[in-house]
C-alpha cells in the first residue's frame, strides 16, 4: 500500500565538479555543500496505477529544505520542475537557497519541497531501447527526406510505448499530481503552496484542479498553454519565435559596424532569411560539429533570445563570411563582414505576438531527431519529430578539446568544407560534441519520461500530409525561423497508447501566472489563454528569457513577496537587453 510517511536515508554526495557541472559557482560551492547537509532526503510510496492502488507500486524520491524560523513557519512550497522529465530533487537549493538573496529568503518561513517525478532522476523510471536512426543529407527538408522521418518516428514510438506498456502508459501530468499529493500526506502537510517552471506549471494548473482545497498560494512562471496539443503548440511558438527575431533584428540593426548584417531591421531580417535559403542551397559539413550548418542552423540562431543575440549575432556574421560566393539581398550600411549587392527584398514576417533560453534546434544528422536538455517538453516537442530514445539522458557535463574527426563534404545538393568550424558557430551549435558526462552526477532529464507524457497527451497525432504542409507553411510564414520547426509538431504519430488528458477545473484559490512577453518557449498568449481557462492574475514579465522570473532580482522580489503576503503587482522588468 502507498506509504503514509516519508522513508528518510541519508542524501547523496557530491563532488565539487559535480556542483559546477549542475550550474553553482565556484564561490557558492562551499553554501552547496552546506545546503546539502540540511537537506533532507526520502522516498514515498505511491501506485503505479492510481486506479489500482493495490497494485505495482513505485517510489518517488523527495528533498526538504526545512525552514530555518520554524516558529514563524508559514508552510511548505513546492518546487515543480520542467520538461517534462527534468529532475526536481535539488530545486530546493538549486532554484530557491543559491538563486539569490530574494529566493534564498523564502526559506526562512518556509520548508522548499523538491522531488523527481516518477520516471526521472531517483524516482522509479525506465528506458526505452535505442532505435537506429539513419543518416539525411543535409539541406532543405524535402517531401522524401520529410517521409522517411516520418515513418522512422512511427517505428521509433512504436518500439518505445511496447518496451514496457504499464509503466509507460502511466507517465502523465495527473498522475504525477496524483503523486504530489500523496507526498503532501506524507509530508503531513494540510496544504502545498506551488511554485511551477514550465512544464511545472501545467503540472501545477493540474494539481489545482484536483486538489483545490489542498492548494494554497501558487506562483507559476512561463505558463504552458491549457492544452496538449503539439502541432498548435508548435504554431504558436513558431509565431511568437519570429516576432522575437523581430526585436533580435533591430538590436542587430543598431549595432551594423560590429555585425554588418544589414543597418534596419527590415535588411537584417531579409539577410538572415537568405542566410537560410542560401545555407540550404549549399550546406557545410565541419570536422568538429556534429551537425551540418544548413537552413535549420540558421534559424536556430535567429531563435536565440536576447541573453545570446550578441553570439548568435556574431555566429550570423561568420557564417555569411563562411558562405562564399555569396550574394546577399540585402545592403547594408556598415562594414561588411562579406561581399553584399543588390536591393532590399526581404519579406515581412508573420503578426507579432507575445516565449531556454531556448537553443532548440531541427538536428539535421538523422532521420529522427531529439530535443536539447534544455527545452520544455512542448517546444523540444516542436523542434520536429523526436527520437529521444537516440539521445544519452543529459547529465552535467565538462568540457573537453579535441577537433573531432575530418567529416566528408555532404554530397547532392550545396558543398562541404571538412574545415574546422568559425569560433562563435562552434559555441553555440557544438556544445553537444564537447560534453561529457561528470562521474557521479545526478539525472537532471529522462527523455524517456519527456517523450511518454507528450505522446500520452498529445492529441494531434498527425498525418503525413498534414504535418508536411504545416512545415511549408511554416517556411513560408516565417522566413527567419521556420526552418527550424521539423514537421510542424509531428513527434506522436503511430504511439500506439491512447491519448490521457487531464481536465482543468476553475477555482478561487491564489494564483499568479507569469507570462514573458516575448519569449516563444511558452508564448505569452498563452499565459492569457490558461487565465481565462483556470482564473489567476496574471504578472508581465517584458523580456523573452524563459523561466527568468526567479533569476533576476527585481522580480524575485515580488514572488517572494507573493508567497510571505499573498499581493503582487502586475508585472516586472526581467531580463535587461544587452548593451
Amino acid at each position: 500500500m502507498p506509504s503514509s510517511s516519508v522513508a528518510w536515508k541519508p542524501c547523496p554526495s557530491y563532488t565539487d565538479e559535480v556542483a559546477r557541472g549542475l550550474g553553482v559557482a565556484q564561490d557558492k560551492i562551499a553554501s552547496f555543500h552546506s545546503l546539502m547537509r540540511r537537506l533532507e532526503c526520502g522516498t514515498v510510496t505511491v501506485p503505479l496505477n492510481h486506479h489500482d492502488p493495490a497494485g505495482r507500486e513505485i517510489d518517488i524520491a523527495v528533498t526538504r529544505l526545512a525552514a530555518t524560523d520554524r516558529t514563524h513557519r508559514l508552510g511548505a512550497i513546492t518546487v515543480l520542475p520542467g520538461g517534462p522529465g527534468n529532475s526536481g530533487y535539488l530545486d530546493p537549493i538549486l532554484r530557491a537557497a543559491l538563486r539569490n538573496d530574494q529566493m534564498a529568503g523564502l526559506n526562512e518561513h518556509y520548508d522548499i519541497i523538491g522531488f523527481d517525478p516518477r520516471g526521472v532522476g531517483y524516482s522509479t523510471k525506465t528506458a526505452c531501447p535505442a532505435s537506429q536512426a539513419g543518416p539525411r543529407q543535409p539541406g532543405p527538408l524535402t517531401k522524401q527526406s520529410a517521409r522517411e522521418i516520418y515513418d522512422a518516428q512511427i517505428a521509433a514510438n512504436q518500439q518505445c510505448a511496447r518496451s514496457d506498456p504499464a509503466f509507460l502508459g502511466q507517465l502523465t501530468t495527473e498522475n504525477v499530481a496524483k503523486d504530489l499529493d500523496l507526498v503532501r500526506a506524507a509530508l503531513g502537510e494540510p496544504e502545498l503552496n506551488l511554485l511551477g517552471f514550465s512544464w511545472g506549471t501545467y503540472l501545477g494548473m493540474v494539481y489545482r484542479s484536483l486538489y483545490p482545497q489542498r492548494t494554497g498560494r501558487a506562483f507559476l512562471d512561463s505558463v504552458a498553454p491549457p492544452w496538449t496539443n503539439l502541432v498548435e503548440h508548435t504554431e504558436g511558438a513558431a509565431q511568437a519565435a519570429e516576432a522575437n527575431f523581430g526585436r533580435m533584428a533591430a538590436w542587430l540593426a543598431r549595432r551594423d559596424a560590429l555585425y554588418g548584417l544589414g543597418a534596419t531591421t527590415r535588411q537584417v531580417r531579409a539577410e538572415v532569411a537568405e542566410l537560410v535559403r542560401a545555407y540550404d542551397r549549399s550546406p557545410r559539413i565541419y570536422s568538429d560539429l556534429q551537425r551540418p550548418i544548413d537552413g535549420s542552423a540558421i534559424a536556430d540562431l535567429a531563435k536565440r533570445n536576447s541573453t545570446e543575440w550578441a553570439r548568435a549575432g556574431k555566429a550570423l556574421a561568420e557564417l555569411r563570411t563562411a558562405l562564399v560566393p555569396y550574394t546577399s539581398t540585402s545592403p547594408s550600411t556598415g562594414p561588411s563582414t562579406g561581399p553584399s549587392t543588390g536591393p532590399s527584398t526581404g519579406p515581412s514576417t508573420g503578426p507579432s505576438t507575445s516565449p531556454s533560453t531556448s537553443t532548440a534546434a531541427s538536428p539535421s544528422t538523422s532521420t529522427a531527431a531529439s530535443p536539447s536538455a534544455s527545452t520544455s517538453i512542448f517546444a523540444s516537442a516542436s523542434t520536429g519529430t523526436a527520437n529521444f530514445a537516440n539521445t544519452p539522458t543529459p547529465t552535467p557535463t565538462r568540457t573537453s578539446s579535441g577537433t573531432g574527426t575530418s567529416a566528408s563534404p555532404s554530397s547532392g545538393t550545396g558543398t562541404g568544407t571538412g574545415a574546422t568550424a568559425p569560433p562563435t558557430v562552434k559555441e553555440l551549435l557544438g556544445a553537444g560534441m564537447m560534453g561529457t558526462p561528470v562521474p557521479g552526477a545526478p539525472e537532471m532529464l529522462n527523455l524517456t519520461m519527456n517523450w511518454s507524457v507528450a505522446c500520452n497527451e498529445d492529441d494531434s497525432r498527425p498525418t503525413f500530409d498534414t504535418a508536411w504542409r504545416t512545415y511549408q507553411q511554416l517556411v513560408k510564414r516565417f522566413p527567419a525561423t521556420g526552418r527550424g520547426w521539423g514537421l510542424g509538431g509531428a513527434m506522436c504519430q503511430g504511439w500506439p497508447l491512447p491519448v490521457q488528458q487531464a481536465t482543468l477545473r476553475r477555482s478561487d484559490g491564489s494564483l499568479v501566472l507569469a507570462g514573458h512577453l516575448h519569449e516563444f518557449m511558452s508564448a505569452y498568449d498563452w499565459t492569457l489563454q490558461t487565465r481565462r481557462a483556470v482564473g489567476g492574475t496574471v504578472y508581465t514579465v517584458a523580456d523573452d528569457v524563459h523561466v527568468s522570473s526567479t533569476r533576476v532580482p527585481e522580480c524575485a522580489a515580488d514572488v517572494a513577496r507573493y508567497f510571505e503576503t499573498g499581493r503582487i503587482d502586475g508585472g516586472c522588468k526581467g531580463t535587461a537587453l544587452p548593451s
